[in-house]
């Protein structure tokens, strides 16, 4: 058996507490780009399918065009919105690009911080260990895990519970919005 240093509680504590905020820290990066962000993708599809759901009722294009009409109107607007659908993927490639060159650089800053992180709690490890300070390295990782576990349960039943099935957005208010958009945009464009 190696003998060391006495206890210090203090020193003690601060690495227990550090190894628990770095083992949060990982599980939570990780967690985040595995699990979170397609919680969140698929709320947001959720979420416009809700409103697509709510506005299309309201398109009611029998008060506008003349009875026996209704297809051509029909096939005019779905013909529109496909045209519209397309120049949006189109218009938009350089920005989803931007988007996703920003979010990887994003990942990987997060993992690089987690490396560093790591590290960090190594190093300080390697420091007490050659210092002969008597850290009770195992009993503070198992205490740190149990922390984590429960971290990450109450991560998981709080996204699957709540965050997932919560509305950002009220349906009413973003189709009124649309509806606006729309006029206002016809107005700007076609006048008459």
């Amino acid at each position: 058996m190696r003998e060391c240093i006495p206890k210090n509680p203090i020193i003690n504590k601060i690495f227990k507490l550090f190894l628990q905020v770095v083992l949060i820290f990982i599980f939570l990066t990780i967690f985040f780009f595995t699990y979170v962000d397609n919680v969140e993708k698929e709320s947001f599809t959720t979420q416009m399918n809700i409103i697509v759901d709510d506005i299309v009722p309201d398109i009611n294009i029998h008060e506008i065009v003349p009875p026996g009409q209704e297809d051509t109107a029909i096939f005019i607007l779905d013909g529109s919105m496909e045209v519209a659908r397309n120049n949006a993927l189109n218009d938009s490639k350089e920005e989803d690009k931007y988007i996703n060159d920003q979010n990887i650089a994003i990942r990987n800053k997060a993992f690089i911080l987690l490396g560093i992180v790591l590290g960090i709690l190594l190093l300080v490890s390697l420091i007490l260990y050659l210092t002969k300070h008597c850290i009770p390295f195992q009993i503070h990782i198992q205490d740190a895990l149990i922390v984590v576990i429960f971290v990450a349960i109450t991560e998981m039943l709080f996204l699957t519970i709540i965050t997932k099935n919560y509305w950002s957005v009220d349906p009413g208010q973003v189709r009124s919005q649309i509806g606006k958009s729309i006029q206002k945009w016809i107005k700007e464009n076609h006048p008459q």
